[in-house]
């Protein structure tokens, strides 16, 4: 690619970002034509950056088990004699715990949050209770209607066909009258 040729670590020709601009500055002039002149410190100024990148740490990193630092070291550190981390989860979130191939016990992530919902804007609040994110929200209608019998369903289409029929109608201004309690279906 372009970007390696012009990268001075892969393309060892190229000691400098001068270098570079005067060679760019170069091609451009050969193109030809009278307003491709483009000066080096025009182009070296798009480019600059006041961003200087430090070295990288030159002092090895040692790493060691927790069980080979001595038991004072590691309490003074904020760990347990046993060399886990002194943490306190919440009924909710305990961790699990995986064995790796050295037979060490390490818990697995569990966040300490569990995203909840309560209602929706359609129901009444009274009805609201706490459920999961992924709980799914049934209208409480349809939840009745499936949790009742079957006779009970039969019985509900059976007064709904009767309601409008004039014998019922009949038969409720005779209960309005005689001032009887009417049934059920009725009071639809």
């Amino acid at each position: 690619e372009i970007v390696d040729l012009l990268d001075p670590a892969m393309n060892p020709d190229l000691d400098s970002e001068e270098e570079v601009t005067k060679e760019f500055c170069d091609w451009v002039t050969d193109l030809g034509g009278e307003s491709n002149n483009v000066e080096e410190s025009t182009i070296m100024s798009l480019f600059a950056s006041g961003y200087e990148t430090k070295p990288a740490l030159s002092v090895p990193i040692h790493v060691v088990e927790l069980s080979s630092v001595p038991a004072e070291l590691r309490e003074s550190a904020g760990l347990s004699p046993r060399g886990s981390a002194k943490k306190s989860y919440p009924s909710s979130a305990t961790p699990t715990a995986t064995v790796t191939k050295q037979n060490t016990v390490q818990p697995e992530y569990e966040p300490s949050w569990v995203k909840i919902k309560y209602g929706a804007w359609y129901l009444e609040p009274k009805t609201w209770r706490v459920r999961a994110e992924d709980e799914v929200l049934e209208d409480p209608e349809e939840v009745a209607k499936r949790e009742m019998s079957e006779s009970k369903q039969k019985s509900t289409e059976m007064d709904n066909q009767l309601a409008p029929l004039h014998g019922a109608r009949a038969f409720r201004t005779f209960l309005e009258r005689n001032n009887r309690r009417k049934p059920e279906f009725m009071n639809k």
